[in-house]
This record gives structure tokens, sequence and C-alpha cells, in this order.
């Protein structure tokens, strides 16, 4: 991987917090935490190992599913809708290459894909968790910088205060991006406070 010698832009975007609606923010927030269903998709998997997983996981909103194949998957649209995949070691290399882009191409959601090999159940059980937590932080950074663009394109259209410039979508996008991964591993409640202490500290 190539590293730029060159120090990143720090951009002190002019957001004016005392007119963004951190309330509000909040609010919505914790109804998509609420109302977020996520989808465990078994390809090809025997259902002892996916009623076990479902049932050492047992959370809320997780929802497990079985198919025959990654045909039966296309067909009936889990493709769009799953956003963890967990597929049998027997399934061909080349195929889950193809799988794998497909599903990145088709799908707005965080993908990931588990390759079961049958191993301990216990082992499945935690990179399925593993897994989850990372499309939750994704998914978690992803609503609440779309939230920010949105409340602070609301409060721009009021006047702002004396040298106040209003910061590009890009710029924001990518400063709001940056600082969220400063600290990873974070909770989405963590990441929400994170959010809002950056939005607090660009004044």
């Amino acid at each position: 991987m190539t590293k730029s010698n060159h120090p990143p832009k720090v951009v002190r975007s002019r957001i004016e917090t005392e007119q963004l609606d951190v309330k509000r923010l909040k609010s919505e927030f914790s109804n998509s935490q609420l109302n977020r269903r996520t989808e465990v998709a078994f390809i090809e998997s025997n259902r002892d190992i996916r009623k076990k997983c479902e049932k050492a996981l047992s959370i809320e909103n997780l929802v497990f599913k079985s198919f025959t194949s990654f045909e039966a998957v296309l067909n009936l649209g889990i493709d769009r809708s799953a956003s963890l995949f967990i597929l049998p070691e027997s399934f061909p290399n080349a195929s889950r290459s193809s799988f794998s882009k497909l599903l990145c191409q088709r799908s707005k959601n965080q993908i990931r894909v588990i390759i079961y090999d049958e191993s301990p159940i216990e082992i499945l059980v935690n990179s399925i968790k593993e897994s989850l937590n990372e499309i939750y932080q994704l998914e978690s950074r992803k609503f609440v910088i779309n939230r920010i663009l949105k409340l602070n394109s609301q409060s721009a259209k009021k006047p702002l205060k004396k040298g106040g410039q209003p910061p590009s979508e890009v710029e924001l996008i990518k400063f709001l991006d940056k600082e969220l991964l400063e600290t990873p591993d974070q909770s989405p409640d963590q990441i929400l406070a994170k959010a809002i202490q950056v939005i607090k500290d660009l004044k």
C-alpha cells in the first residue's frame, strides 16, 4: 500500500453548532438502531449449523435464513437484503470471488462473507459476532455522517455568523470520516457521541 508523505489537510469546517439540531440527530440515530434489521444468509449449509448459531447469538432484529444454492439467494433477492453470508468450504473458489463481486455490485448494505470450514461452532459464532460488529460500526458512521450533512445543509440556509463559510459536502464527509476513524472498535453509541463532540469542537 502506497502512503503519501504529505500531511493530511485539516478541514476546520464552519458548522454552526448552535443551529445544528443535535437533539434531532440523537433521536434519529436512536430510531435507526431500534429499527435496524440484519439478515444472515447460510448458503448450502447444514440447517443444524444455522440453528446453533441462531441460538448462541440470540440478538434482537438479527434474522437467520438458509438457502440451498447461490441461485436461490439471487432469485429471492436476498443478495440485496442480507449483510452477512456464510458459505461452506466446499463452495468453489471461483464462485466465491464472483459471488462477492456480485454482492458488492447489487447491494447497498455493508457486506461480509464468512467461509465455514467445519471448525467448532464456537469459532463460527465468534466470526459472526466480529463481522456484525464491523457492519454495525460502518453503518453507524455512514448514518451519522449522512444525517449531519442533512442537518448542516438545513442549518446553512439560515444566516451564518460573520466570517462563517459553509463547508463543502466532500470536505465535511472526509473530515468527519477521518475523525470517527481515529478511534476504531467503537460501539454505535460511542460513534454518535464522538461525532457530536467533533461538531462541538468546531467552534
